[in-house]
C-alpha cells in the first residue's frame, strides 16, 4: 500500500450519502444562530486537522515502505528524506489545503471578508450597509463545506459537504443539518409567509457583542422574488 492507497481508504465508508440541503422559505437567522454556526465550524475544523495529520503520517509511512520495497530508498536514508516524502504525500493527496472564510455581500458589489461571522459582523461597515447574503466556506484536507444564503444562486439557503463517502464529511453535514432545522420554517409558516410576504431574514445586532443593545437590530429580508430590503426591529 502506498500513499495514494491510504488517501483513498482512510476515513471513507464506501457508502455515499446525500450531503446537500436547500432550506425552504421563510428562514430567520439571528446572532445566536450565527454564533452556533461559528462554533460548529470551529469544532469540526479541529477534528479535520487531526484527521488530515493522521492520514498524512500514515501516508508518509506507507510511501516510505513502498519506496524501500522497490529499492528507491535505503533504510539509512529514511530520517533525512522523511520531510521531503511527507511533503510529496501531502501534495499528491492535496492534504496541505486549508482555508476558512466568511463573505458577507453588501450593496453596490461590495463585500466583507473574514474568517468567522463574529469577525465579519464586528466590522463597522456592516452597520452602515444592507447585507445581500453570505457565503461560508471551509476546506481542510480533502473535505470541503459551503453554506450560501441569498446571493448568486437564487436559493434561500443551501449547504453542501464533500466528499459524500467520508465519515467525517457526513458527521459535519449532520451537525449543519441539525443547525438548519432550527432556522427552517414549519410547513404552515411557509404557506402563511410565502409568496405574499418575505422568505429570508438575517438579523445583525449592532456591534455583535454583549454590549450591543438588544433593542436595536438590523434585519435583512429577502422576499420570495429575490429582492432584498432592510428593516429595523425593536425588542
Amino acid at each position: 500500500m502506498n500513499a495514494l492507497d491510504v488517501g483513498a481508504e482512510r476515513g471513507c465508508l464506501g457508502l455515499s450519502f446525500d450531503t446537500e440541503k436547500e432550506l425552504q422559505a421563510p428562514i430567520l437567522i439571528d446572532l445566536e444562530q450565527l454564533t452556533v454556526l461559528d462554533g460548529i465550524i470551529d469544532k469540526y475544523a479541529e477534528r479535520l486537522r487531526r484527521e488530515r495529520d493522521a492520514r498524512l503520517e500514515e501516508g508518509t509511512t506507507a510511501e516510505i515502505s513502498d519506496r524501500i520495497a522497490k529499492g528507491y530508498l535505503k533504510e539509512g536514508e529514511v530520517e533525512t528524506r522523511r520531510a521531503d516524502i511527507r511533503k510529496f504525500v501531502a501534495d499528491v493527496n492535496r492534504w496541505d489545503r486549508e482555508a476558512r472564510s466568511v463573505t458577507i455581500y453588501l450593496s453596490h458589489g461590495r463585500q466583507i471578508e473574514a474568517q468567522s461571522f463574529a469577525e465579519a459582523i464586528g466590522q463597522p461597515l456592516i452597520q452602515e450597509e444592507t447585507a445581500r447574503g453570505f457565503l461560508l466556506s471551509l476546506r481542510i484536507g480533502s473535505v470541503e463545506a459551503k453554506i450560501r444564503a441569498g446571493h448568486r444562486g437564487g436559493e434561500e439557503l443551501a449547504m453542501e459537504v464533500e466528499p459524500r463517502n467520508s465519515e467525517i464529511s457526513q458527521e459535519l453535514f449532520g451537525a449543519l443539518e441539525n443547525w438548519a432545522s432550527d432556522i427552517e420554517a414549519t410547513k404552515w409558516q411557509q404557506k402563511w409567509v410565502c409568496p405574499d410576504l418575505f422568505s429570508f431574514w438575517l438579523l445583525f445586532s449592532a456591534g455583535f457583542g454583549p454590549i450591543a443593545p438588544r433593542s436595536i437590530q438590523k434585519t435583512l429580508i429577502l422576499n420570495c422574488s429575490g429582492e432584498f430590503y432592510a428593516a429595523h426591529s425593536h425588542f
